[in-house]
């Protein structure tokens, strides 16, 4: 399947299957969020990046922020939760975003 974003509650899921090829065109997608956006919260869960370009890219591109809590983003893990409800600023489990 190919990668997409849906976004849900304010969060951005990215699902699919990430081909390397497609970096910069999410890379150009996820700059015009925050140009838009106070903050940008991303849900990894689904998406299948074996070679990691797309945590690598979201890595650099938060270092370029001025302000590094403007953009988040998180595949599931137990030490996760509380940092994306948090961050969603809700109480409700964030599974329901995916």
């Amino acid at each position: 399947m190919a990668t997409y974003i849906r976004e849900i509650d304010s969060v951005y899921c990215i699902k699919g299957t990430h081909q390397s090829n497609q970096t910069s065109a999410l890379q150009t997608h996820i700059s015009y969020l925050l140009k838009q956006e106070e903050r940008v919260l991303i849900n990894l869960c689904e998406l299948d990046d074996e070679n990691g370009d797309v945590l690598r890219m979201l890595e650099d591109l938060k270092m370029t922020l001025e302000d590094e809590d403007r953009l988040h983003f998180y595949g599931y893990t137990q030490e996760s939760d509380p940092v994306v409800i948090r961050s969603l600023g809700h109480t409700f489990s964030y599974n329901l975003a995916a």
